[in-house]
């Protein structure tokens, strides 16, 4: 047991015993992995790309994305609350200790990602109480319970395995390239909700102003999703991933190729289809159809990124 601890304190990479199962506990942790980092990044990013907005155009839109919103919030909910009881069963004997209360309590006080997992809930937890106290902010509370919950993904998987001050660099920059890289995949929801804001007389030039804001935003996040990128590489491999033989540096090669392909659309859509935008014809059409393109990629992206997280990098 000690052992099987000691693994998940370095990583998040499931052990199970149940190799032969159609579907293990490490198969559906890493569900539920993919649908609350989805979540929690549609959070951030959406009530982020709200927040900057005039209130005009935050209105217009929240009435659009306010369902969308919520669901998000009781999907994060429900992937958390599964996260704790699948992580047990991995450390246990299988499905047969999913419901291992002592076990559970073990999990959650003597390994990294028990730790986290409770900080997870007490986000989740605070927020709902929130939200139920101060419904009029419930956007600014989604962002940070959202900013807040990207920080408690930072203290589990690769950027765990170091400790000291290089720990503490290693887990800010991920938490930096995580708020970067959700703001960014996040608001491209309601950019295309604000693409079609400018048919409408009286949104038009806030949603022009909000396209322009938000292009301008991007390049900071754009900029720091690389960098910090290279760092978590650099921190994790010491080296780039050639060894292309190697299913964790095959996979991030992957991965940095889809984001170095978003990176080339967004330059494309700001410095080409941006400047031609007039709110009628083809240009917005084609926005639109670039900014969902980026979505497809950045939903590739986050399903890798669960992958890798269950990966030996070495």
């Amino acid at each position: 047991m000690a052992c099987a601890f000691h693994r998940w304190s370095q990583d998040r990479r499931p052990v199970s015993v149940h190799r032969h199962a159609v579907i293990g506990p490490d198969n559906a942790l890493a569900a539920s992995r993919f649908v609350l980092d989805g979540a929690v990044v549609f959070l951030w990013g959406v009530s982020g790309f709200l927040l900057t907005s005039s209130r005009e155009l935050r209105l217009w839109l929240e009435e659009r994305w306010s369902g969308a919103l919520r669901l998000a919030l009781a999907l994060a909910v429900i992937a958390t609350a599964c996260q704790l009881p699948l992580q047990t069963a991995i450390i246990g004997a299988g499905w047969g200790d999913l419901s291992n209360v002592s076990l559970a309590w073990s999990v959650m006080t003597q390994t990294t990602s028990g730790l986290a997992w409770a900080g997870k809930a007490g986000i989740l937890s605070m927020a709902l109480l929130a939200l139920m106290v101060i419904p009029a902010h419930r956007l600014v509370v989604l962002a940070l319970a959202s900013m807040a919950m990207l920080a408690s993904l930072a203290f589990s998987g690769h950027a765990a395995m170091h400790g000291g001050w290089l720990g503490g660099i290693h887990r800010a920059n991920q938490w930096l390239h995580l708020l970067s890289g959700g703001f960014w995949i996040g608001a491209l929801f309601p950019v295309v909700s604000t693409l079609r804001a400018l048919h409408a007389e009286t949104l038009c030039q806030a949603a022009r102003a909000a396209l322009i804001r938000f292009s301008r935003m991007g390049h900071l996040a754009v900029a720091l999703v690389v960098v910090t990128g290279a760092l978590n590489t650099g921190l994790i491999l010491g080296t780039p991933p050639l060894d292309w033989s190697h299913p964790y540096q095959g996979l991030l090669a992957i991965k940095i190729g889809l984001v170095l392909s978003m990176v080339s659309i967004a330059l494309f859509n700001r410095y080409w289809l941006v400047p031609k935008l007039s709110g009628q014809g083809g240009t917005t059409r084609a926005l639109e159809w670039m900014t969902r393109l980026e979505v497809m990629l950045a939903a590739l992206v986050l399903g890798l990124v669960v992958t890798l997280s269950a990966l030996d990098p070495y």
